[in-house]
């Protein structure tokens, strides 16, 4: 049985097991997070609202920080 927040991580794709596992191992205790939503800010890929004065649009936070 694998440990406790890899299986839904799995669904994820692109997540394989050894990913899976890496963020688990990362994040720690996954129950200390109070959603997906906040444990995905954490890891650096939760959509963000982007505005520009021509256009706006939806970036990962990733993606935000290296413009």
């Amino acid at each position: 049985m694998p440990p406790f927040g890899i299986i839904p991580l799995l669904a994820v794709p692109g997540v394989g097991v050894l990913t899976a596992a890496r963020l688990v191992a990362e994040a720690g205790d996954v129950e200390r997070f109070r959603s997906p939503a906040a444990f995905a800010m954490l890891a650096g890929v939760a959509p963000i609202r982007i505005r520009h004065e021509r256009s706006s649009g939806c970036a990962s936070t990733a993606a935000a920080t290296a413009a």
